[in-house]
């Protein structure tokens, strides 16, 4: 126990500034960014392998699965944090976007369209990477009137 520090009524950091119910939405877009996160590191590692001598195939498909249910989960949490939260509607639509995109990105998957495959995988990247560093940025508080 500490003691002449009391914390009694202190706001949580993730929540310092954010309105009422978006906790539930933060949570859930970073468990799902997250996991998209990691979804994809998987498929960059095993990417190598597919190409380089054909193993890792299965792995890499089934990593797939990991990168859509997390964008599932990312854009649920970034729709809770729109609407109920009513913060910003970009991280919903980046989401939604980025989910759907993983889809083109496992049609995309042949030997015939890597040409297509691996800059989409780039894409997919970069937006995850943008979205997870986002999503652990504490909200400003609102500024005094």
């Amino acid at each position: 126990m500490t003691q002449g520090v009391s914390t009694a009524g202190a706001a949580k950091p993730e929540s310092a500034g954010a309105p009422k119910g978006a906790g539930a939405g933060y949570l859930t877009l970073r468990i799902g960014i997250v996991i998209t996160a990691a979804s994809i590191l998987l498929q960059a590692f095993s990417a190598g392998e597919v190409l380089t001598n054909g193993s890792l195939l299965s792995l890499h498909g089934a990593g797939a699965a990991g990168v859509h249910g997390g964008a599932l989960i990312a854009a649920i949490g970034a729709t809770l944090l729109w609407r109920p939260a009513r913060l910003a509607g970009w991280p919903a639509l980046v989401t939604w976007v980025l989910f759907l995109a993983t889809f083109a990105q496992s049609a995309m998957g042949s030997v015939t369209t890597l040409n297509v495959h691996v800059p989409l995988a780039i894409a997919l990247t970069l937006v995850t990477t943008w979205v997870l560093v986002w999503s652990f940025i504490p909200p400003r508080a609102p500024a005094a009137k």
